[in-house]
């Protein structure tokens, strides 16, 4: 790498004589590492003596280590940014300088590095999902680090020092990050092949050599890219499956196109082999995806047909298995669970109008969504179901709860349109009838009640209201000090602002908001997510099927009706 070229295009560099007594820290430590400790930026301690971990911080940091049983002898300090900003250091300085952490591992191959904060992870690993580089979201993973010989060095993701040495109350805090810090003592170990052969079929020779391996082999992995999140049809948009990838145990992945690619004929064996890949007659095949309630929705609806056929075979998730491994928000991203368990940079391609992207790039990026997958399942599934509280947790409850909620999600509920109809114009007039009392009794005609800064100008100019919350923007005007006002002062425009945003919300939540998420069935097919709470309860979204109203307005949810032949129940559980 050309450092002084790098050097010259960062912000730091230009001001660094200014800002730094010590620009460009070079590494200290053992000339032979076992283990790369890595900072953020060195510390005015560390800018003042010219040696990075050379303050308080630091020697009370190399103590630490060799309380936990590192020899001191054997570790080499460094950081991301090897000059000392006055704040943070900037993500475009730790992109140019982080080349020099990644040559250091390249060099030296040490058996762990340890990451000390966000900064230090992208250094590492400036390729890898960027939604992960949170480090409360990722602190305690031990990620895989590949060099170019082919060695594996284990990388510990942990909080900076600042937890340390900040006069931090938080014990249980403090033990976290001595445990994450330690456990780079202990390495990692993946035997399994992370070498993807993808196989872009384009032939219909290609097509059948894939057919024959559904019909052989015993592990499956699956994966579909579509034309939208849902496979129910709206009038003016049609959703479509874009193409599915199948991988397999021996690493190969094959990614078909589906969407207006081959003549109706082969376009219709396509959809006969996905069909008999659901249907089969093979018992014990192991079928897997990443969120397998949507890679099954997609293809029970559109290329199965069959939507009251249990189908065949044995199902996994995998993102079941990230969430049971760590139920942080994001952590059971497929991008994100690549990296964390496998180091593998993200390899997403913008998928949100698939139909633009040139074909073969979503073709790889399809048959890699397949391959990880796989190779997920062979990572994770011994070691969480591998005694049984995991076992009854994954297979006993998680697994048939997804299934039930497949069942859900693909039957939906109809809405009686006429009620809905009836419920918008009976809402807007009572919301048009507040406007003109509010704009009335305000004496203001053209007063906005949605509106924060008329709303501030009414109460605090005009009324003279004292409010009890401040923001960036002036006074808050949210529902708590709209009830402060009706509290404090009687004041009428107050309270009937409240009931305005009451019934606007449900309005546009619950009556027209509502007709974008029904289908040209007339059902709505809400989804339903067992791993989006940290409480472990069940979630739903899109729409949220579990929030309507269930006692101011409650006949809002009077828009869902029974099917024929059915009666529609409420049932809770008690807590």
């Amino acid at each position: 790498m050309n450092l002084d070229k790098n050097c010259a295009r960062c912000t730091l560099d230009q001001l660094r004589k200014s800002r730094c007594k010590s620009p460009r820290l070079k590494p200290v430590g053992s000339p032979t590492p076992k283990h790369i400790i890595i900072s953020s930026q060195p510390t005015g301690s560390d800018d003042s003596k010219g040696q990075l971990f050379s303050g308080e911080s630091g020697l009370m940091f190399k103590d630490l280590l060799a309380d936990l049983g590192f020899d001191l002898a054997d570790v080499m300090f460094t950081s991301a940014v090897r000059c000392k900003s006055d704040n943070s250091a900037a993500l475009t300085e730790v992109e140019l300088c982080g080349e020099t952490v990644r040559d250091l591992i390249e060099k030296y191959e040490p058996a762990s590095v340890v990451c000390l904060g966000e900064h230090a992870t992208r250094a590492v690993f400036p390729k890898a999902y960027s939604v992960a580089f949170s480090t409360f979201r990722v602190r305690g993973s031990k990620v895989p680090y590949f060099t170019k010989s082919g060695k594996l060095v284990t990388s510990v993701i942990t909080y900076g020092r600042a937890i340390f040495t900040y006069d931090n109350k938080d014990d249980n805090l403090k033990q976290v990050w001595y445990d994450d810090i330690a456990s780079a003592l202990d390495p990692i170990d993946i035997k399994i092949d992370l070498t993807p052969k993808v196989i872009i079929c384009k032939t219909f020779p290609q097509i059948k050599e894939c057919a024959n391996k559904l019909k052989s082999e015993s592990l499956i992995a699956w994966d579909y890219e579509t034309t939208s999140l849902k496979p129910y049809d709206q009038a003016g948009a049609v959703s479509e499956l874009f193409s599915v990838a199948f991988a397999f145990d021996d690493g190969t992945s094959y990614a078909i196109p589906l969407f207006s690619f081959f003549p109706s004929n082969i376009q219709r064996a396509i959809y006969e082999m996905i069909s008999e890949f659901y249907y089969g007659l093979n018992p014990t095949q192991r079928k897997i995806a990443h969120n397998t309630k949507f890679d099954m929705l997609w293809g029970l609806y559109k290329a199965g047909k069959q939507l009251d056929k249990k189908p065949e075979g044995l199902y996994e998730d995998t993102s079941l298995l990230c969430w049971m491994n760590d139920e942080r928000p994001g952590m059971s991203k497929l991008k994100v669970a690549g990296w964390r368990y496998f180091g593998v940079d993200d390899w997403s391609v913008d998928v949100k109008n698939v139909r633009s992207l040139p074909l073969d790039d979503v073709l790889k990026y399809n048959a890699l969504d397949a391959f990880y997958t796989l190779r997920l399942y062979q990572h994770l599934e011994p070691i969480l179901c591998g005694n049984d509280k995991g076992r009854i947790l994954y297979r006993e409850l998680m697994l048939p709860a997804m299934l039930q909620f497949l069942k859900i999600e693909m039957r939906g509920v109809p809405v009686d349109e006429k009620t809905r109809a009836d419920f918008y114009k009976d809402y807007q007039q009572r919301i048009d009838l507040l406007l003109r009392e509010i704009r009335q009794e305000a004496g203001k005609i053209d007063l906005n009640p949605a509106s924060t800064k008329q709303l501030q100008e009414y109460f605090i100019h005009e009324c003279k209201y004292k409010l009890p919350k401040k923001t960036k923007t002036g006074y808050s005007t949210d529902d708590e000090s709209l009830k402060h006002i009706v509290k404090e002062y009687g004041d009428s425009v107050a309270r009937k602002v409240l009931d305005y945003r009451g019934l606007a919300k449900l309005q546009s939540t619950y009556i027209s908001g509502m007709t974008k998420h029904i289908y040209s069935d007339g059902r709505l097919h809400g989804g339903f997510n067992l791993t989006a709470t940290v409480t472990g309860r069940t979630s739903s979204s899109s729409p949220n099927m579990q929030n309507f109203p269930k006692r101011k307005a409650r006949e809002v949810r009077g828009i869902v009706v029974a099917p024929n032949g059915y009666k529609l129940c409420s049932f809770d559980y008690g807590q």
